[in-house]
This record gives C-alpha cells, structure tokens and sequence, in this order.
C-alpha cells in the first residue's frame, strides 16, 4: 500500500505574493560591454547559441573566471531536431588566455 507523506498530504497553504516591480532597462549593447563593478572589470558578451539566441557569457578577467550559463547546449527540447548536441564550437570561440577551464 502506497501512503503520502504527512508533510505533502492536505490542502496547499496559499503563499505570501511578492510585489512585482519592473524596472525600466538603461544600457543594452549588441556585441560586449565592459562594466567596473566595485573596482572589479566584468565584461558581458553576446555568443547567441543554438540554445537561445540571446545567450550572453559574463568574464571577471582578474579572477580567471568565464560564467557560461546554457549558452552551449542544444535548442529546448521541444524545438530539438536528431542530432542536436551541446555546441563546442561556441566553447572554443571562448578560450581566450587568462580564463582557467
């Protein structure tokens, strides 16, 4: 006999709701942007990606770190075709020196 967990069984408690605020965007860019953050260098670039097309990666150079996200794997996969794998092109348009992997 299968049983539910006491702590799963019962009516939902509704949740508190957060205010939702949107905020008006002030700076957008096409290919890079380079931003000082607290006297730290990130740059933000553009890499699309069969994943999505708006697909950013985000570098700190002086901690030689490189911040992928989804970047590089397939398309979602409702929008999938046979023989869609993760986009290691993309990944080595990416190496640059300074960056540890």
């Amino acid at each position: 006999m299968i049983s539910q967990s006491p702590k799963v069984a019962g009516p939902a408690r509704p949740r508190r709701q957060k205010e939702l605020r949107i905020v008006p965007l002030e700076t957008t860019f096409d290919t890079e942007l380079t931003l000082d953050v607290d006297g730290v260098e990130v740059w933000l670039r553009h890499v699309g990606g069969p994943h999505t097309a708006e697909s950013i990666v985000v570098g700190v150079p002086g901690e030689r770190v490189l911040f992928l996200g989804d970047c590089y794997f397939p398309p979602p996969y409702h929008l999938r075709s046979p023989g869609d794998e993760p986009d290691l092109a993309l990944l080595e348009t990416l190496v640059e020196p300074g960056i540890d992997w």
